[in-house]
């Protein structure tokens, strides 16, 4: 994943080009032939449209027309068409939509000459990933800024362009690496200015983690137990934390939720951050996102919020006050290995 700093803005400008040179793209056939997904943390939404729009892209909802799409996607040069994910049926519907798009490079009739971009605060619970190049930023990105070394090269500059691609691409690549391999090769003439902060190798090498990444997430199936495994390393290591059953909750198990377990008879209740540590091994590979809905998936959690895979945990505090905590809830039944004691219990004899 491409974390904040130069990863998250050349992961920028690796995407922008790809946008803005789109229409040349196509017409080699080293276009992307699915839609983007950009996935980012809650609250994040807006920034990130802003972030990918350089305020001239159009957005576009599950609520536009068809005859409508075909005039912008047909009509949009350079740029991103942006659909700010709604997590809803009609949400999920208009993925499809998009996905056939791309796929087709044209609506009905009508070819089109921009990009999809789709941004989503979390990851769509049910989307096809394979239908995706899926891109996973983290972190608040009110201080990312990409100025504007992103533009269509110019005839002379092209031939350094192509150069670049004849050099790079071979007919072994996949369509994904052959489409951002060649949307960093079209950044190369802004590299050799003396005052460009990015180097062709840095974007170069951001391509391939973005490419390696959105493979190993599409490889995410049986983490479940992958998960469970890791939870008992967990629970049978020395990390400290507080075991504390529902729904009367004393002073100090309200006091730090971030380091306690929360369970009743069916369900155990803990903070992301806590579910970070333990899942930390898995993190390394995949992102938290696919890892929730993975987890999802295989019944293990059970979320009421699509977008944050969360519950809001009921609880009566120490003057029996009915209180609520966001948290992940997991099926206790499910946290469960072959012939070991439930979880809960395992807990209380170490």
């Amino acid at each position: 994943m491409c974390n904040l700093s130069h990863d998250t803005e050349n992961t920028i400008i690796i995407l922008k080009s790809m946008a803005i040179n789109y229409p040349i793209l196509k017409g080699c056939q080293l276009e992307l032939t699915k839609p983007l997904l950009v996935v980012v943390e809650k609250g994040q939404l807006k920034t990130t449209v802003n972030i990918f729009s350089d305020g001239n892209a159009p957005c576009i909802s599950e609520y536009t027309r068809i005859k409508e799409c075909k005039r912008i996607f047909s009509e949009s040069n350079s740029t991103f068409v942006i659909y700010p994910y709604s997590h809803t049926r009609k949400g999920k519907e208009f993925l499809s939509f998009l996905s056939t798009v791309v796929m087709a490079g044209a609506i009905e009739e009508t070819d089109i000459n921009a990009l999809p971009l789709v941004i989503s605060e979390g990851i769509p619970i049910d989307c096809d990933l394979d239908a995706f190049f899926t891109v996973f930023i983290d972190g608040n990105l009110d201080g990312v800024h990409v100025d504007g070394m992103i533009a269509v090269p110019s005839d002379r500059q092209l031939t350094l362009v192509e150069n670049k691609i004849n050099a790079l691409i071979s007919d072994g690549f996949s369509q994904d690496k052959r489409a951002l391999f060649s949307a960093v090769c079209f950044i190369y003439p802004s590299t050799l200015d003396s005052k460009c902060q990015f180097s062709f190798d840095m974007l170069l090498c951001c391509a391939e983690k973005l490419l390696d990444f959105d493979d190993d997430n599409k490889g995410a199936g049986n983490l479940g137990d992958v998960f469970i495994s890791e939870l008992y390393h967990f629970i049978e290591g020395e990390e400290f934390f507080a075991l504390h059953e529902l729904p009367n909750l004393e002073m100090c198990a309200v006091e730090n939720f971030h380091q306690a377990v929360y369970f009743d008879s069916d369900f155990i209740f803990f903070k992301e951050s806590f579910f970070k540590k333990i899942a930390e091994p898995l993190l390394r590979i995949f992102s938290l996102g696919v890892v929730k809905k993975a987890l999802v998936q295989e019944g293990l959690l059970c979320p009421e919020n699509t977008r944050t895979y969360s519950v809001k945990m009921p609880y009566y505090d120490l003057y029996g006050v009915y209180r609520r905590e966001r948290m992940l809830r997991f099926k206790r039944s499910r946290l469960n290995c072959v012939g070991e004691l439930d979880i809960i219990d395992l807990c209380k004899q170490i």
